[in-house]
């Protein structure tokens, strides 16, 4: 199976070793490009406060292999984008850029009203995730092949990261 379109939900930089490569790629490839907090990070909108000792090293050594060029690409990026009628976001669809984890019904209840979209995806926690709003009920289930139900809303986590690569991630959009 082809994809039709593809979406990167942001961090495309921050602890690979080819950080201009990797932009160009996306660039290049996806429909959707999105900020990640590596992304925010490396342009220095995170405070140092909010940045852990080994990120802090990678976002510099990153910073240092990245061209000028670069930094007007990643500052272009957008913190949330709609297409096809689904929302896309890193972290959470509400203060996209306070970088808030949705992993709890809680989150998702809140992150639920911040958007009209069926569904929305994001990544940022690394762990593939489903929850899945109907009659008023938010379910959290981990992530795998699913069949969405035309009168539930979803937000998906695709996952990323060596969390995804231990869990098998979900393969929504063919259903969509």
């Amino acid at each position: 199976m082809r994809a039709d379109k593809i979406v990167c939900l942001g961090d495309t930089i921050g602890y690979g070793p080819d950080p201009a490569p990797c932009l160009d790629l996306v660039e290049n490839a996806c429909a959707v490009r999105l900020m990640g907090n590596h992304e925010y990070a490396v342009l220095g909108k995170l405070s140092p406060r909010q940045i852990n000792r080994t990120a802090k090293i990678s976002l510099s050594w990153t910073h240092d292999r990245l061209a000028d060029r670069a930094m007007p690409q990643i500052a272009d990026l957008p913190l949330t984008a709609s297409l096809d009628g689904m929302c896309f976001v890193h972290a959470s669809p509400w203060e996209p850029d306070k970088w808030r984890y949705v992993l709890s019904p809680g989150e998702a209840e809140v992150a639920f009203k911040h958007f009209d979209q069926r569904v929305c995806f994001n990544g940022h926690s690394h762990i593939p995730m489903i929850f899945a709003l109907a009659d008023r009920q938010i379910r959290r289930q981990a992530g795998h092949d699913f069949h969405p139900n035309e009168e539930t809303r979803y937000i998906v986590n695709v996952g990323s990261g060596r969390a995804a690569e231990r869990q098998r991630p979900p393969r929504v959009l063919r259903h969509l």
